[in-house]
């Protein structure tokens, strides 16, 4: 992640290029946030095409801090997803009518959630480690390998289900 003077130039350089308030760059430049990098990355590119060397060497500034920020972004979106507090209860009874409700639910929140705001190469690693998160969820129940293949169950309907939305 840039550093905040590294931020501030490049917030500066994002002011001096963008073309308006419906622009990434502006976005960029008025919040440090990067709402959509590919749409930051062909400001960028179209910018260069009337640059000369010295503006030029500003846009690469620009294009590595807006990365650098994006990933960042990303990573706290991911941590933020599979945070997910401790099983209080230990001795579940997934049996039980309604005992897996509320753990289906938050796995199928967290799939939307990946889903939407994860560029691809994230969400490729959610999905990837979904399985250590499912893993922690079902420790709560008596029969733990049965909940996991439960949940994993439902996951998988669930990406599938997303996918299919694409």
């Amino acid at each position: 992640m840039p550093n905040a003077q590294q931020m501030d130039q490049a917030r500066e350089i994002a002011a001096d290029f963008h073309n308006g308030q419906t622009s990434a760059l502006y976005a960029f430049a008025s919040g440090s946030q990067v709402t959509d990098r590919d749409q930051a990355r062909a400001e960028i590119r179209a910018c260069e095409r009337q640059a000369d060397p010295a503006q030029r060497a500003r846009l690469d500034t620009l294009r590595a801090a807006i990365d650098q920020q994006a990933d960042a972004q990303q990573r706290q979106i991911l941590a933020d997803i599979l945070r997910a507090p401790k099983p209080e209860v230990w001795s579940l009874d997934h049996t039980q009518p309604g005992a897996l409700e509320a753990d289906r639910a938050h796995v199928t929140a967290m799939i939307e959630r990946a889903a939407r705001e994860l560029e691809f190469p994230a969400y490729a690693g959610f999905v990837a480690h979904l399985g250590i998160h499912l893993d922690r969820m079902a420790t709560a129940y008596h029969a733990p390998k049965a909940v996991r293949k439960a949940l994993q169950a439902h996951a998988d309907q669930e990406l599938e289900r997303i996918n299919d939305q694409d």
